[in-house]
């Protein structure tokens, strides 16, 4: 079975639909798993392998990813545990995907960007009002997440609906953005340079 997942590129209409393929396995296999598990004595029995998703995104469409976030949250409720990877980028929607992992892990060199949600919409004036008030009910629960996984605050995400929130991996880990990294001390003693 497939434990990784790979989230790359813009968050679209082909990208959701490969992820909801791949889950669409997962879940497949899960449940075969739980059917097998009467069969078996519980000293026997294996855990259900975590499933890693692997981002490396600039973000993309709230709707599709809206799509994935009810998908990874219909596999926790479930019982099977989910976490995540980001590797470069980690923008946007794809930050907001991010932080539903259990355990988030990412590269050194990955940097997350968080920003109020956006639109290029034109059309008739009531269904530009309309998505604006949909865009801000969205924005809502993705703060309501952004609160409830990390130490940011809702003043720092309120900056974020004026400006783009640029956050390095330093940051991400003080911000308790990324809950899973390398523990590695600082060599306080300079060694010295063979030349």
């Amino acid at each position: 079975m497939k434990t990784i997942i790979s989230l790359v590129g813009c968050i679209e209409e082909e990208v959701v639909g490969n992820f909801l393929k791949e889950t669409d396995d997962i879940l497949e296999e899960y449940c075969e798993y739980l059917d097998q598990l009467e069969m078996i004595k519980p000293e026997f029995v294996k855990p259900f392998p975590r499933i890693t998703i692997e981002i490396s995104s600039a973000g993309g469409d709230v709707h599709y990813g809206s799509a994935i976030l009810d998908r990874i949250e219909e596999m926790q409720m479930l019982g099977i545990k989910v976490d995540t990877t980001a590797r470069g980028l980690c923008y946007s929607m794809a930050f907001i995907i991010y932080l539903m992992g259990e355990e988030r892990y990412a590269g050194r060199w990955t940097t997350f960007m968080n920003h109020a949600s956006s639109s290029r919409q034109v059309g008739y004036l009531e269904d530009i009002k309309n998505n604006v008030t949909f865009l801000e009910m969205m924005d809502e629960k993705f703060d309501a997440l952004i609160l409830e996984r990390t130490k940011m605050t809702k003043e720092r995400l309120n900056q974020a609906k004026l400006k783009c929130d640029w956050i390095d991996y330093s940051q991400a880990i003080e911000l308790g953005i990324i809950n899973l990294f390398d523990n590695m001390e600082d060599n306080e003693e300079d060694e010295e340079m063979p030349f």
